[in-house]
C-alpha cells in the first residue's frame, strides 16, 4: 500500500485490520470447515496491527500472537 503521509498510512492499516476482523467473524459464523481461514484472518489482523502500534513491546506481543495463529492455520 502506498501512502503519501504517515496519517494516510495509519488510516489504511486501520481499515485493513477492520476488514480482516470482519472476514474472521464471517468465517467463524460459517462453520468449522473454515477454522484455518479464521486463524489466518486473525493472524493477518495482528500482523497489520503491529504496524500501527508505537510501543515496541506491544509490537512483539502482536507479532508473537500472529505467529501462533499462523501456525494454527497451517496445522
Amino acid at each position: 500500500m502506498q501512502a503519501e503521509s504517515r496519517k494516510e498510512f495509519l488510516e489504511g492499516m486501520r481499515r485493513a485490520v477492520q476488514a480482516y476482523d470482519e472476514a474472521r467473524e464471517l468465517y467463524e459464523r460459517s462453520g468449522d470447515e473454515n477454522a484455518a481461514w479464521v486463524l489466518r484472518c486473525g493472524a493477518l489482523s495482528k500482523y497489520l496491527s503491529h504496524w500501527i502500534e508505537s510501543d515496541p513491546s506491544e509490537k512483539l506481543v502482536l507479532l508473537s500472537e500472529c505467529h501462533g495463529l499462523e501456525r494454527g492455520a497451517l496445522d
